[in-house]
């Protein structure tokens, strides 16, 4: 789902002061932009220090209902169905549910699926909506550790799973 914020972030001034900062040195933002360990030690020190994983989410929802971001993304998005189609490669999506909010009730990203959903849809795209099967697991196992909002393995392996079924 934090796809969009790439899409539009800069455009509605959702810039986050922590990495203006530290990227306005241009030393800094030069071995940062060239170093993966550099980028990864920034970003888990933001998440360490801060709230960046609950404010970013916070963020992509405000984007998302944003009708010039939500119109951006869609553009973003069909072009890679275009691209898919045009060279006749079959495009599965894979939606990720924000892992922290999958239990609460009602969960507040529910209008995004929809809306992912109904694009996909319109375009004869398979989906796979990840929200129902990682309800019920308690978020801490769905990420990777507690300052860092990717996937773990578990949730990787049901994504295997689901692909696998799918793809058959």
């Amino acid at each position: 789902l934090n796809d969009i914020f790439n899409d539009r972030a800069f455009d509605i001034g959702f810039v986050n002061p922590q990495i203006v900062t530290l990227t306005a040195n241009p030393t800094l933002k030069w071995l940062i932009d060239r170093s993966f360990f550099l980028e990864f030690m920034t970003a888990r020190l933001k998440n360490y220090f801060g709230r960046s994983i609950e404010d970013a989410t916070q963020r992509e929802m405000v984007i998302y209902r944003d009708p010039p971001s939500w119109k951006n993304h869609q553009e973003t998005l069909q072009k890679i169905v275009d691209l898919c189609h045009k060279r006749r490669q079959k495009l599965v999506v894979v939606i990720f549910p924000y892992l922290d909010l999958v239990n609460q009730k009602p969960y507040p990203a529910a209008f995004i699926h929809q809306r992912l959903d109904e694009f996909f849809a319109k375009n004869n795209i398979e989906v796979i909506d990840l929200y129902s099967p990682l309800k019920g697991y308690p978020p801490k196992i769905l990420r990777t550790n507690s300052y860092d909002y990717h996937p773990s393995p578990l949730v990787h392996q049901i994504v295997a799973d689901l692909l696998y079924e799918k793809l058959k």
